[in-house]
């Protein structure tokens, strides 16, 4: 992006056991700065034609349905086994 503003500065470490609170708070400091800036809409937009290409949010309709597919499977074979 191509920015009239200096974007606040982030720091680049994200050692520790909240590192993934360190990543959410720099990307919700970073959108509140674009937003008070009014550049919002210079993010990119991603947008499709075919809303059956996207991903499912849900994790048994994407890709771990082959993974539960496969549990499903050796969980009938210990049946039988039994």
């Amino acid at each position: 992006m191509n920015l009239d503003i200096s974007l606040p500065h982030i720091h680049g470490r994200r050692d520790g056991e909240l590192k993934a609170v360190r990543i959410a708070d720099d990307i919700f400091t970073l959108l509140t700065y674009l937003d008070e800036n009014l550049k919002l809409n210079l993010l990119p937009r991603y947008v499709t034609g075919n809303p059956d290409a996207v991903p499912s949010g849900r994790l048994y309709d994407g890709d771990l349905s082959a993974l539960m597919k496969i549990m499903q499977k050796m969980e009938s074979e210990i049946r039988e086994l039994k």
